[in-house]
């Protein structure tokens, strides 16, 4: 299972398909969601995330954060 995917199952929903700058949050990603997205980025990409940082998350600031660490081709312009 990717990254990617192991995310959406964190969040129970898809957002490859989701407009960049759609924040989690309004994907129904509780408190308890986020913190474990967060924690699954910084094990994968190393970049340490602060609480804050996950609930300004946009899905295109997810893509960038992923991409840079995977060489993925997913890109995003939004930022968090």
């Amino acid at each position: 299972m990717s990254l990617f995917e192991q995310i959406e199952d964190i969040l129970e929903t898809k957002i490859h398909h989701r407009k960049d700058e759609t924040k989690l949050v309004e994907l129904g990603a509780d408190s308890m969601k986020l913190v474990q997205v967060g924690a699954l980025v910084e094990d994968t990409v190393g970049t340490e995330l602060t609480q804050e940082d996950m609930f300004k998350m946009t899905v295109g600031s997810l893509r960038r954060l992923l991409s840079s660490r995977t060489g993925s081709s997913t890109t995003g312009a939004a930022s968090y």
